[in-house]
Formats: C-alpha cells, structure tokens, sequence
C-alpha cells in the first residue's frame, strides 16, 4: 500500500479497529494486499507514542533487520508525523517522549534461547507467523507474563496444518483472543494500485489460485508441485570450495515479493543447493540493494528479471553487476528451465523458508474441463523459485558485453 493518509487523515480500517480494545492475542490472516502488516504496523507505533510500552517483533529467522518488521513500524511512525517524536536506530526504534521501544529477534531453531529475557514485553508480534513452528509459538505464549501483555500474530493462509493455524482458527482459540479474517476491502488503497491488475487478472483466468493468494483461502488447487523431489538440508562447505556461487533476482511489486537467492550448482554430482534468500514487499532500489548484499551478491553477477529497467539500472548504478534477463527466447520456455532444474537434485536450506514454501505450492495447472493436470505452472508460489531459475538458466552468457544473458525457461 503506498499511503494509508487521505487528505492529512490516517485511514483505518473498522476491521482492524478491535485492536484497541483490551485482547490478549490478535490472529490476523487473509491473502495479499489485505495491509495486515500496515495495520499491525500502525496500531504499534501509536501504543508506542500513547504511553511506555516495550514492543518485540518476531519471525521464524531474522538474518538482518531488513527482514524484520522494522521497516513497516518505520513508515507508520512518518506516516502519522510522529517522526520527530521517535528515535529510530539501527536495531531499535525508541520514543523520546514515552519512553517506549520496539526491538526484533528471530525464532530460529533455538527458540527457547530466544525467548530468554522477555518478560517485560508488553507487544510481541509475529509476522509471516504460517512459518513458526507449534514449539515456537508456545514459547513465546509462556512468556505473556506481565498483566496485559499481547501476542499478535499475522499471516497468509497456506496450509491447515499450520501450526498458527490449529492454534487460533480449529475451534478452541485461547482466552480472550481477537480473530480477524481480513480481505482487500480493508485496505483502502488496494484498488487504486497498481498491484489491483494481477488480482483481477488472476481471478479471471485461474480463480481456485486467486482464491488462496488474494481471498485468504488455503491452498487447495490441484494439480502436482512443480518441484516435486526437494529436500531439505545443508551441504558441507568442502564440496563448496571450488565452486562459484549463482545469484538471482525477481523484481516484486507492493504486494509481491522481491525475491533475490544465493545458489550453488555442482555439475559432477548434479547437484543444486538453494544456500541463502531475502526478500521484501514493497522494497526500494535501496530496499532491494540491501536484499542483495544479504545473499552476499556484492562481487559477483546478479541474474534480474526485466520488468523494471529503471530499477536495474539504479542497481547498477550503485554498484551491482546487474544482469538482465531476455523474454521471447526463441525455442526456449519457463518448462524448459523448470525440467532443466528437476534434472538435478534439488537441495533447499532449512533457513530459506520463502523457497520451502513456495515448493509446496508452485504447481501444474489443471485443465478445467478434464481435470487432468497441465504442464503450465501457475502463478503466485514462484519468487524464490523464478530468481533460482534465472540464476542456474544464465550461467552459460550470449554476450556479457551488451550485458544480457539468453535465459531458457524465463
């Protein structure tokens, strides 16, 4: 969402409204565009500037702030004028007048480690909360120990399974819990955005998927995953030495992701190891440049898509060795390369947690009519999987002086 402010008013949804009133946990879910985070975002930073509040964001993992909800509590606190009220740091943000501050940690593997030392919290808040894990999210529930205390969790609907899901929404939430099944009507710039064409678009030609990526519904189209054969691990740094890394980048937009991957491909045992990810919605040129030097992109070529020249221009511009993709190759397509990848043995980092999820839901079309399955992906699960390919597609170059690769299977 680009403004939530409408002639000097900040515009709130009444869907969101319950959140001032007294609740020990929030489940808010619902598909893209729905501004769940801009929401989540605003109602801190206002508790934050009413009165002394310490407030903790959380995610699954938290490999740099950038992956944090920090951003999103930063353009709340500008978009209310409250800038000069607050003290934004690197790793925190601080009210000078209340005293209140907000800081980010990752729930990794060692949740309980994690979960040490925050019983002064008075907010935790989970975003992209379908990731955590049932032993997680329990940790941080026996820490809402301080009288008032309030756990808000948000999230895109995938999956039943869920942990977040069979805590909050399989009948028996916990006392006093707020629901919110949020839907774009709640957010009052969606449909004058740009990102409102792929939603009308996806609900005209594929409308089990616009179901579950913009109606908040669980993915429950047909069809075999794409990358069927996945595993999930790491691969020791020795069968590394002698290899040279492949990054990717696929451009997003406000309501989709800018994806960029950090990818090995071992020739000999026909290996592909996903090693790193970053990603962000409604990330700046320097947003996205920060994504890159997360996946260490910093000395090597950067695979792009190129729906955005002026980005990638403004990328190199700064320093990075962009290299765009060409459409229409002729006798090439997105199969080819999908087939080219499955030809190895496909290997994701645990930490990757973006890619592990769209390989559960990046799959063939059905046809309509026979309901039998496609070899047409669908849209919406395929980030991560479209910045892996561009980056394992392109390592063999047409002309690296005109910079642009021939890419099979963009």
């Amino acid at each position: 969402m680009r403004d939530m402010r409408d002639g000097g008013k900040v515009l709130f949804s009444s869907s969101y409204a319950p959140l001032f009133k007294p609740f020990t946990h929030a489940a808010i879910k619902g598909g893209r565009g729905t501004a769940k985070t801009t929401h989540v975002a605003t109602y801190i930073a206002l508790r934050m500037d009413a009165g002394f509040v310490t407030v903790c964001g959380l995610r699954k993992h938290l490999i740099s702030i950038r992956q944090s909800s920090k951003r999103a509590i930063e353009r709340a606190i500008y978009r209310l004028g409250l800038q000069d009220r607050f003290d934004i740091q690197h790793l925190v943000i601080k009210n000078k007048v209340t005293g209140s501050e907000v800081f980010f940690r990752g729930l990794d593997s060692d949740a309980d480690e994690t979960t040490r030392g925050l019983d002064g919290v008075d907010i935790f808040w989970i975003d992209e909360a379908r990731n955590v894990t049932g032993v997680a999210l329990n940790l941080v529930i026996q820490v809402l120990r301080e009288r008032g205390a309030q756990l808000i969790t948000t999230w895109n609907p995938l999956d039943p399974e869920d942990a977040v899901e069979q805590l909050y929404f399989s009948g028996k939430p916990p006392a006093n819990t707020l629901l919110i099944h949020t839907t774009q009507e709640d957010n009052p710039a969606f449909f004058a955005s740009p990102a409102a064409d792929n939603y009308w678009r996806m609900k005209q030609y594929d409308e089990p998927q616009w179901r579950n990526v913009y109606g908040g519904e669980f993915d429950v189209t047909g069809g075999e995953r794409v990358y069927s054969k996945v595993e999930i691990g790491t691969l020791p740094y020795q069968y590394l030495a002698d290899e040279t890394p492949c990054f990717g980048l696929d451009l997003g937009y406000k309501d989709d992701p800018s994806v960029a991957t950090k990818t090995w491909v071992l020739e000999k045992p026909r290996v592909i190891y996903v090693e790193r990810e970053a990603v962000g919605y409604g990330e700046d040129v320097q947003g996205i440049a920060e994504l890159l030097d997360i996946v260490g992109a910093q000395d090597f070529p950067v695979i792009a898509d190129n729906s955005e020249q002026r980005t990638t221009d403004a990328l190199r511009d700064m320093g990075h060795n962009i290299v765009v993709t060409q459409k229409n190759v002729i006798g090439k397509s997105v199969v080819e390369g999908i087939r080219h990848i499955n030809g190895y043995r496909i290997i994701v980092n645990p930490q990757c947690v973006e890619t592990i999820d769209e390989t559960k839901h990046y799959k063939w079309k059905v046809d309509k009519n026979t309901g039998k399955t496609t070899r047409q992906p669908r849209k919406g699960y395929d980030h991560s999987w479209d910045s892996i390919r561009y980056a394992v597609m392109a390592r063999e170059p047409v002309d690296e002086d005109e910079g642009v690769f021939t890419v099979p299977g963009f």
